[in-house]
């Protein structure tokens, strides 16, 4: 596992110190003394998903708050239907990511059968992969290059959006 729950605990206790954190933690202020100084006894697996779970907070597409996920969690579900800002705010959370989750399950789907034709031939007939491998290069090389539209396409409605929320924030 990587430092970087305990960049984010030196970060927090840099802010409003051991023991302010440790109540936010629910810890002792031993704990984080020690985890800080890098001599925790026990594994540090659970204290690590504690502190990330804690501090980590996300970008929201709408309107570029850092939210927590249980915040952003409030907008992944049913599209809301009270609110025009509400509603907004769960479009560019959820058409963004939703779009380039299926294009990129497509793609990866498609470059997974090409693996596996490849694969194939080479179990069944090694010596003539020859005659298929620059088709099967070619047929790659275009699902890269179709999946590097969609990355294109994906930042230019990320864009857009960005566009109309400066608008509607002007």
């Amino acid at each position: 596992m990587s430092d970087d729950w305990l960049l984010l605990l030196r970060a927090r206790v840099a802010e409003i110190g051991v023991n302010a954190t440790a109540r936010e933690l629910n810890v002792s202020h031993g704990a984080v003394s020690l985890l800080i100084a890098k001599r925790y006894p026990a594994s540090t697996d659970r204290m690590a998903a504690r502190i990330i779970d804690r501090y980590t907070r996300h970008e929201c597409p709408y309107d570029g708050a850092l939210l927590h996920d249980d915040a952003c969690a409030r907008y992944a579900g049913k599209a809301p239907t009270s609110s025009p800002a509400a509603l907004r705010r769960w479009r560019a959370k959820n058409v963004n990511s939703t779009l380039i989750t299926k294009d990129n399950a497509v793609f990866a789907e498609k470059l997974e059968r090409q693996i596996a034709h490849l694969e194939t031939a080479l179990r069944i007939n090694p010596d003539d992969i020859a005659d298929l491998l620059p088709t099967i290069i070619k047929n790659m090389r275009g699902e890269v290059s179709a999946l590097s539209d969609a990355e294109e396409t994906a930042f230019r409605l990320y864009l857009a959006n960005q566009h109309a929320k400066d608008a509607l924030n002007a």
